[in-house]
């Protein structure tokens, strides 16, 4: 029996902007071994036979990294999890402590498409089982769907404080480009999320450090809708049409190479700062909500992209209004 498990580990570095991925590990009952869990040689094969032709051996075994996990301990032993003990039936010592052990994991790229493919493989194999951790994530994801589908995220600047001047010039702040999420059931889903969420999903990390949930699940999901808005293909014709905007510098953030440190800078960070503010103020007592959506262009007009601003109803999402309309 094998059980797949899987969390969101965020990277240990030192950046203002920390990036982040999923990991997969897949644990396992091994008569001759201290770690139940799959090596790399193994785990290759295992990702390969379960998903297929859609990823390739050479960049599985790209992917293959060692990360810490938390795991209740006893004898120098970690003791399974209850998914594999329910087939193992090892009675629970009465003495336990927690230990960081190594795993060997697979990162994985697409997360939302590879965690439904193996949620739906999985459905049919009787010798493959789910852990709590990825069953939890799995189902986690419905909820950032739904604010990619429903447009609740908006162009966003992050202010940083500098405690040491930079080697070009004494600045004392940096303005960096992103997303931010506007939603209130976003807001209302991290905090189901925090009662449901299972210890296991906590355990993971880079360098032995312990993250507290709702940190775990903001980051998550930050990093998620940006790394979606990243892969989304802009037609050429709509980037020149918002070059030398906000937006243009949100959704190609990855080309930035420095920060904004400037006057100027900080001058567009408080008048977006401002109109977040009352974007979120109103949003909350509105009984409507705001987004936009890109309209793809016509076969006749192929060049004439738009980007068009609505409101959306809160207590029936199917009435929509354009801003222009209003």
């Amino acid at each position: 029996m094998n059980i797949i498990h899987g969390t969101w580990i965020p990277d240990a570095e030192d950046g203002f902007i920390q990036t982040g991925n999923f990991y997969l590990w897949i644990e396992t009952f091994a008569k001759n071994s201290i770690k139940h869990h799959l090596k790399q040689k193994d785990l290759v094969n295992f990702i390969t036979d379960i998903l297929g032709s859609s990823v390739n051996t050479r960049h599985i075994n790209s992917k293959i990294t060692t990360r810490y996990f938390l795991l209740p301990t006893a004898k120098n032993k970690p003791l399974p999890s209850p998914e594999l003990n329910r087939y193992l039936e090892v009675e629970i010592p009465k003495n336990i402590t927690l230990k960081d052990w190594q795993i060997e994991c697979y990162a994985i790229d697409n997360i939302i498409k590879t965690l439904n493919d193996i949620h739906f493989i999985v459905s049919y194999n009787n010798d493959i089982q789910l852990g709590s951790d990825f069953l939890f994530w799995h189902e986690y994801t419905k909820s950032i769907k739904t604010v990619i589908f429903k447009d609740q995220y908006v162009p966003a600047l992050k202010y940083r404080e500098l405690t040491k001047p930079t080697k070009r010039k004494s600045a004392t702040f940096e303005i960096h480009n992103g997303w931010q999420i506007i939603s209130e059931q976003y807001e209302n889903n991290i905090q189901q999320a925090i009662d449901f969420m299972p210890i296991a999903c906590t355990i993971g990390s880079e360098d032995k450090t312990c993250y507290d949930k709702e940190s775990l699940l903001r980051h998550f999901s930050e990093v998620l809708v940006k790394h979606i808005i990243n892969q989304t293909k802009i037609p050429a014709t709509f980037e020149r049409k918002i070059a030398n905007s906000l937006l243009h510098d949100c959704v190609y953030h990855y080309r930035i190479t420095e920060h904004k440190i400037n006057d100027s800078a900080l001058a567009e960070y408080k008048l977006w700062n401002s109109w977040q503010l009352k974007l979120l103020n109103a949003h909350a007592n509105a009984t409507f909500q705001l987004g936009f959506q890109l309209q793809e262009a016509e076969e006749n007009k192929p060049d004439n992209w738009r980007l068009e601003f609505l409101a959306v109803s809160k207590q029936d999402p199917s009435l929509k209004l354009m801003l222009n309309d209003y």
